[in-house]
């Protein structure tokens, strides 16, 4: 829920409330903090084919990792499916991203 800058949110007893941020009562577990503070997860090397991911994907559902599409956003899965199947043509129904209209009309 958003309010207007001019318009504020108050409980029945007159308490106003900040929507602009999120603060825990309870505060960050040490759990998360030990994460945060772990950065031998910035040495990690991407997989852009994300074949661990294929297999492990792939390996749960029965099937080959071959048949498996992975992508980090919706843009990425529209551009594999495009490059992939060369469509002569398509619909774009809006509203939609404008970045899918770039990505088919990069393919013709």
């Amino acid at each position: 829920m958003s309010f207007s800058p001019q318009q504020d949110s108050r409980n029945s007893r007159g308490i106003v409330y900040d929507h602009s941020s999120f603060v825990c009562p309870f505060g960050i577990a040490d759990t998360v903090i030990r994460e945060i503070n772990d950065t031998s997860i910035f040495s990690t090397r991407l997989d852009p084919k994300y074949l661990s991911l294929r297999e492990k994907i792939a390996a749960f559902e029965g099937v080959s990792p071959d048949n498996i599409v992975c992508g980090n956003s919706t843009s990425e899965l529209v551009y594999r499916v495009v490059t992939g199947l060369r469509p002569s043509r398509a619909l774009i129904c809006a509203p939609t991203d404008s970045e899918y209209r770039q990505i088919l009309l990069k393919s013709f």
